[in-house]
């Protein structure tokens, strides 16, 4: 304690007055506070100074202001704290009149070294001047600073104007840059997704044309068994259909003409040509020839026709020649006897018989068993009627002998 303290004391207590010093108002309650937690918590510092504040970001320390040293068993109540802060803002008020530069920052520092190396620091202000100086020279004073706007002053005020100006290009044009790197940057970052998602389609999509590929010969070899599977269907439904008409006999009605000569017309009835009726001949024949197109052989087999001045005429000759198949067409419509068939039996001796290299191209340009069998069929069928007429004439020649 002081002596002027101890003097107050001892007067006090003459004058049968409490001793006390009453209270201060608080310049900065907060400041208060924060200090008198360093007591409050039995911590008390060593030394607590204060120091100027500069730069933008208030990051150098200028001088230093204000100190006051403290011993390790000191205690101070709130009011002594508050003096003490009250104290600090009239430093730091003081400091910040006298630099007349507008608003001042200011760091509280309190040091403990039995705890951190490092001080405990808080910040203090902004804090503005409350004194207004004489201008030493007559002119106005800029918001900011405090010199008096003369020829030279003015000088250096346009030019700061100019460096703000062009620090203010600068930052527009940084911020612009920034602007267009970033979108760049996004574009670049959705072609990339947008690459991968394409990579990835693709690579599936490889995937997927490997493994049909793979698999194509697996196709190729199912999809050969099942043609053939239909190929034995069509022969075996080919050969069940020209094997009827010689289970079942002639399809000709009852009573009705086989050829023309048994009427005696020989298929002509005053000049117009005759329809010789169903027969098996005409039935085994119509199915050769549809048998022939359905496995698309009748090009190949009988040559192609196209009309020429209305005429249908051959332009592309086939395996057998074009006198057989109007003998063929002419069984099949009705329009010849059946007995014409005779002519194109192999070893008849007749021009239009078939001949064995004939029938040879004919299974190489792909006739079938079944397609074949109407053939066989009708060989068969012409060489048994033909024995049994010369086994009639032979039994009506030995009834009239």
């Amino acid at each position: 304690m002081s002596k002027d303290e101890k003097e107050e004391s001892s007067n006090s207590k003459k004058n049968g007055r409490p001793n006390h010093t009453g209270s201060v108002a608080a310049e900065d309650p907060e400041l208060t506070l924060w200090l008198n937690r360093l007591w409050a918590r039995n911590e008390p510092p060593e030394r607590i100074e204060v120091w100027q504040k500069f730069s933008r970001n208030k990051a150098i320390r200028g001088e230093m202001i204000f100190h006051e040293d403290f011993k390790f068993d000191s205690k101070l109540d709130v009011e002594q704290v508050n003096r003490l802060a009250n104290e600090i803002m009239e430093a730091a008020q003081h400091d910040c009149d006298s630099a007349r530069r507008g608003e001042r920052d200011y760091d509280v520092v309190v040091i403990d070294r039995n705890r951190k190396a490092s001080p405990l620091t808080r910040r203090l202000g902004p804090l503005i001047p409350k004194r207004q100086y004489a201008l030493a020279k007559a002119g106005d004073v800029d918001e900011d600073d405090d010199t008096p706007l003369d020829a030279h002053t003015l000088n250096l005020k346009y030019v700061q104007e100019g460096l703000n100006q062009t620090r203010w290009d600068k930052q527009r044009n940084d911020r612009v840059l920034g602007d267009v790197l970033l979108l760049m940057g996004n574009m670049i970052q959705e072609l990339r997704t947008d690459q991968r998602a394409l990579m990835s389609q693709h690579m599936s999509f490889f995937q997927q044309l490997q493994e049909a590929e793979d698999r194509r010969l697996d196709r190729e070899l199912l999809r050969e068994r099942e043609k053939f599977k239909l190929s034995l269907y069509r022969d075996g439904v080919r050969t069940a259909r020209n094997l009827l008409p010689g289970l079942f006999g002639d399809g000709a009605p009852q009573g009705a003409p086989t050829n023309g000569a048994a009427n005696g017309t020989n298929g002509h009835t005053n000049g117009t040509q005759q329809s010789f009726g169903a027969s098996q001949e005409r039935t085994l024949v119509d199915n050769f020839l549809n048998d022939c197109e359905e496995a698309e052989i009748s090009v190949a087999l009988f040559g192609d026709f196209a009309v020429k001045d209305g005429k249908l005429s051959q332009i592309k000759p086939g395996i057998f020649s074009l006198e057989q198949f109007r003998a063929l067409i002419g069984v099949r419509d009705g329009k010849l006897s059946p007995d014409t068939l005779d002519q194109l039996m192999p070893m008849s001796g007749h021009a239009l018989a078939v001949t064995q290299e004939q029938i040879k191209a004919a299974s190489d340009a792909g006739m079938t068993e079944g397609i074949g069998m109407a053939l066989l069929e009708l060989v068969g069928l012409r060489r048994r009627k033909k024995e049994a007429i010369d086994v009639a004439a032979t039994t009506t020649e030995d009834e009239t002998e």
